[in-house]
C-alpha cells in the first residue's frame, strides 16, 4: 500500500489506525491537518515523506513502528 503525496492534506480527520502494511508516506501526505490528535500504524512503514506530518499542531500521539527504512 502506498499513500501518495498530499493524500489527507488539510482534511478533518481526527484519527487514523492504519492496520496494513505502507510501502510509502508520502511528502505532505497528513500536512496541515488541524484537528488530527492521533494515528497509529499497526504495520510496518518503509519509507516517510518529508513533511508527511507538517503543521499538525494538535497530533499529540503518533505511533510509528520501529524500523523505517528510509526518511525522506
Amino acid at each position: 500500500k502506498k499513500i501518495g503525496n498530499n493524500a489527507f492534506e488539510s482534511t478533518g480527520l481526527t484519527s487514523i489506525v492504519f492496520e496494513g502494511d505502507i510501502e510509502y508516506i508520502g511528502e505532505r501526505a497528513f500536512a496541515e491537518i488541524s484537528d488530527l490528535k492521533t494515528v497509529t500504524f499497526m504495520g510496518s512503514v518503509e519509507e516517510l515523506g518529508n513533511g508527511a506530518f507538517y503543521a499538525c499542531h494538535s497530533l499529540a500521539d503518533i505511533k510509528l513502528p520501529e524500523g523505517i527504512k528510509k526518511l525522506v
